[in-house]
């Protein structure tokens, strides 16, 4: 993918509120090197390109997040694109910090057994990306305290997928909670369910190279 295939899809993620319109935080990796959305992005549609193994910022001025992002595609070889949901529902959750449970199967497949909340009110910056790496085990995604989400896939459109199904997922939570509470699916199915979409999908896409 071009910086102007990049920049493309960022705006449209945008249009679509699924990233903040006035800081949008995405990547893409690309063998050893990533691409991230700048501070700035917003207003002047700057990227920074950092190297995967050492870290050196090679051009640019990344954001703030980017040392999470080298640490989740270091932690999650599979994983090639990351971005911040800024997805109404999903924020909210986020707010609340409790864990939404699949009630939809789309949910449990896509996402995972669930969407956990990560606490970044930590002392450290390390202990900040070590308890978001922990909340997104066995997951795609993981809701962050009062930030919406993190969501990661091997594309960039896979990823907005996660955001878009983890938004309905906390839209369904939100909407459930609201008439007193709604029925979550089985923990044990929602991991088989994962499993298997996910050695499909793997499947799929060993073939389609």
């Amino acid at each position: 993918m071009t910086n102007t295939d990049f920049i493309n899809e960022i705006e449209k993620y945008m249009s679509k509120n699924i990233l903040s319109q006035k800081n949008p935080i995405a990547s893409i990796k690309n063998e050893d090197k990533i691409l991230i959305t700048s501070e700035s992005f917003a207003s002047d549609k700057s990227l920074a390109e950092i190297n995967l193994i050492s870290g050196e910022i090679l051009s640019g001025v990344p954001n703030k997040e980017y040392k999470l992002h080298l640490e989740i595609y270091k932690k999650r070889p599979k994983e090639s694109a990351i971005l911040h949901s800024a997805l109404e529902a999903t924020t909210t959750c986020s707010i609340v910090g409790k864990t939404v449970y699949p009630m939809l199967d789309d949910m449990a497949q896509i996402v995972g057994p669930s969407a956990k909340t990560a606490c970044i009110k930590t002392k450290t910056h390390q202990g900040c990306v070590k308890n978001i790496l922990k909340k997104m085990k066995g997951r795609q995604a993981a809701l962050i305290s009062e930030n919406g989400a993190i969501c990661c896939a091997s594309n960039l459109d896979d990823a907005s997928v996660v955001a878009i199904v983890l938004e309905k997922g906390c839209k369904t939570a939100v909407e459930s909670f609201a008439i007193g509470g709604g029925k979550k699916i089985n923990d044990l199915e929602c991991r088989l369910m994962h499993f298997v979409y996910t050695l499909k999908y793997s499947k799929q896409n060993e073939k389609n190279r």
